[in-house]
């Protein structure tokens, strides 16, 4: 479970590749997870 130390502001998401935004209409948002490396990585490995 995260905790408040990766709350980033949502100005610098862009930066970071992991930590917690928040958005009035999403809610909090885990970098991690939305960033969409993982779908990328695995694509050019299909694609090879």
């Amino acid at each position: 479970m995260a905790g408040r130390s990766e709350i980033i502001d949502g100005s610098d998401a862009a930066i970071y590749r992991n930590g917690l935004v928040y958005s009035e209409v999403l809610g909090w948002i885990d970098l991690g997870h939305a960033r969409g490396d993982d779908i990328q990585f695995l694509l050019e490995l299909l694609w090879r």
